[in-house]
């Protein structure tokens, strides 16, 4: 399975980097990972596109979006690893998200109907995918 982040922000404080990189090295047990960081700016112009293989979603981690219990987001990260989908994951800046890479995703997800740091997005999404991954395998990781 391939995984994508691209996430808007400055640069990650230490401690922001140590929490988050915990979760990507145990996500690597799983799948293939990439992360882009892309900077904070109002004017954002990005093409996630060019980040996508064929066959790849694009989810913007939206508050506006769908939002999962933890075992519905397994059971739809299954799926895409049965259908072979690779994932990209875009997590917008201070600014959100452009209204034209909203028109262009495959699906707006959200981790919360509050507000969220972009980084504390950033965080939450790497935990939430980890234990997703982890379930999938039968890992004791999460507990019911």
């Amino acid at each position: 399975m391939n995984l994508t982040f691209i996430y808007v922000s400055h640069k990650l404080t230490s401690f922001e980097n140590e929490w988050i990189n915990t979760y990507h090295l145990r996500i690597k047990n799983y799948a293939k990972l990439n992360v882009v960081r892309i900077k904070d700016d109002k004017r954002l112009s990005y093409d996630p596109k060019k980040h996508m293989l064929p066959n790849t979603r694009l989810v913007l981690m939206d508050q506006k979006g769908k939002t999962k219990t933890t075992d519905q987001f397994k059971d739809w990260l299954e799926k895409q690893r049965d259908n072979n989908t690779s994932i990209v994951f875009f997590i917008g800046g201070s600014y959100g998200i452009p209204d034209s890479m909203k028109d262009t995703s495959h699906e707006l997800l959200s981790l919360s109907a509050m507000t969220l740091p972009h980084r504390m997005a950033f965080l939450l999404l790497s935990e939430q995918v980890y234990r997703a991954l982890s379930m999938m395998h039968g890992h004791p990781y999460h507990h019911e």
